[in-house]
This record gives C-alpha cells, structure tokens and sequence, in this order.
C-alpha cells in the first residue's frame, strides 16, 4: 500500500502542477531520509493525514520558487511573497492533496486529511514513521517544489 501510495502522490502533483501551471512538471530521483526529517525550504505547506493510511507531507520551495510560481498562477509579477502569494500556494497544494485523496479513494483507501497550514522558514521537523522520510523533487520552469511524505499503515 505504500508504493501505490507514493505512486498517487507523484500522479496528483504532477497532475495538479499541469493543470494549474499549463505545463508539465520532471520528477526527480526519489531519495529518502532516515531518522526524523526536516525541510531546507524556505516556504513548506504542511498536511497530516489519517485513515487506514497516516502521516504527514510537506511540500517545499524556495521563497523564489514560491513567487515565480505564484506569479504563474495569478498572471501578475509578484517580488514579495505576500498574501496572495501565500494564498495561490495554499491553492496549488490543496489541488495536489485533493488529486491525492481523489486517487487513494479509487483504490479503496480513504484519507482524512487535517487542514494544511503554511510554515516560514527552514528547519521544519518531520517526524518520519518508521524511520524513513521519502522525498521526491519536482522541477517546474519556475523552480523545485519537493514533497516529503511520512507515511505509515494502519495495522
């Protein structure tokens, strides 16, 4: 259930980044991260979720990522990550968890996902379950939006 898991997630990101950017997005090498994980980015969306599946994603980028692709998805420049930068990354995040959530249903898993909250700055912990983080970089013309999953199943 995990790799299916993992393999939903990559599908809803790139899915939603098209969608919402209008173009396609490479994924990276998959890596891990052993022991708890934390973020190097500077803008992270953070979202647990539970079910028969439990965990949490951050989704990070750098603050010039977060405006490039901000700017994308408004159509106007923006320089200074301000609220409606904030907000069009919350949209670009939420449209991903809800392609994912789409995704496990189909496959039977239900997730219930707690409402995702945005963190400033570096260093923003992960409790990896199991003790592997896994994390999976995207590259848009406007940057690197790299997603870190905890996931553990439910016995």
């Amino acid at each position: 259930m995990l790799v299916e898991s993992i393999s939903a997630l990559v599908g809803a990101t790139q899915d939603a980044l098209e969608r919402m950017l209008g173009r396609s997005s490479v994924r990276g090498p998959i890596g891990t991260v052993q022991g708890d994980g934390f973020t190097t980015h500077q803008i992270n969306v953070v979202c647990s979720f539970s079910g028969r599946l439990s965990g949490q994603v951050i989704f990070g980028m750098s603050l010039g990522t977060a405006d490039r692709i901000a700017s994308s998805l408004t159509g106007e420049q923006i320089v200074t990550f301000d609220a409606t930068a904030s907000e069009m990354i919350m949209a670009l995040c939420k449209e991903i968890l809800g392609r994912l959530t789409h995704a496990m249903s189909e496959s039977g898993v239900c997730l219930e996902l707690a409402t995702p909250r945005m963190i400033r700055g570096t260093r923003v912990n992960m409790r990896c379950k199991g003790g592997t983080c896994i994390v999976i970089p995207f590259t848009v013309d406007e940057g690197e939006l790299c997603a870190t999953i905890s996931l553990d199943e439910a016995a």
